[in-house]
């Protein structure tokens, strides 16, 4: 991959293009995080009756909500927009199962989701309290710097497959594998522009460190959600028809005008 030459050429300063790049996709992953809104749902609960409980229907339209806020990240990106419909489609069936795990499972740490039992329990009526203990120790691991995060995430999103669970028996024959080259270029863009913007932040023996486990984290995410899919019938359900319902809406809203990267 490209980001490796920056082991031997010593490049650690981004230029004005990669710096503009950096900024746009912290400014998309921001405009539709849920964050905020989970926020004041959590202050919502602190100041009701702890006897009162949520139903698993709150926690299925939270995690539906996950769904709308990835799927509108990544189409809002001009890496996404070259794309065919075909290619479009092919790379969500591909990937946002596994981006909607690892943004909303950021979100629901960045939200206060894993500070106490009372928050806990808007998301263990379909979980479980196995599966949310998993989750938060893998979130407490994770990088506090969230541009770190938020970079990687538009990584992924590139990725050929970031999920390992093989639901789709025709994914092999889809369009996106005659236009991996283009997945592959924008990755390693984005690839290269973290490692430089870690090596400006943290110099080159901690940047190796801290990627290595970024890495790592991400990739305990994905094996968690391939279990979970694997385990609980109600979140398959859920996230598969959430699957095929962005699908359908890159098809139906083929010419409307989406704002790049959110921007108004």
């Amino acid at each position: 991959m490209t980001y490796l030459n920056l082991l031997y050429n010593d490049i650690s300063s981004l230029n004005n293009f990669e710096w503009n790049l950096l900024s746009n996709v912290i400014h998309a992953f921001d405009k539709f995080s849920l964050v905020p809104a989970m926020s004041r749902m959590i202050k919502y609960l602190d100041s009701i009756e702890s006897t009162i409980n949520v139903d698993v229907s709150d926690t299925f339209n939270l995690f539906a909500s996950f769904y709308t806020s990835v799927q509108s990240f990544v189409s809002s990106t001009a890496d996404f927009r070259v794309l065919t419909i075909a290619e479009q489609c092919s790379l969500f069936q591909r990937n946002l199962h596994g981006l909607f795990n690892l943004c909303g499972t950021f979100m629901l740490r960045d939200a206060g989701m894993f500070d106490n039992s009372r928050n806990e329990s808007i998301i263990v009526p379909l979980y479980g309290q196995e599966i949310v203990r998993q989750a938060k120790q893998i979130n407490i691991k994770l990088d506090f710097d969230s541009t770190l995060v938020k970079m990687i995430h538009i990584i992924f999103a590139f990725s050929t497959n970031c999920y390992t669970i093989k639901y789709d028996p025709y994914m092999n024959k889809d369009s996106l594998l005659r236009g991996t080259f283009r997945l592959l270029g924008s990755q390693n863009l984005y690839t290269e522009i973290l490692w430089k913007y870690m090596i400006y932040r943290y110099g080159y023996k901690e940047t190796i460190l801290r990627f290595a486990a970024l890495v790592k984290q991400m990739l305990d995410l994905i094996v968690l959600s391939a279990g979970i899919y694997t385990n609980n019938a109600h979140h398959q359900i859920l996230v598969d028809d959430l699957v095929e319902e962005a699908k359908i809406t890159l098809v139906l809203g083929e010419n409307d005008v989406v704002p790049l990267w959110g921007k108004t």
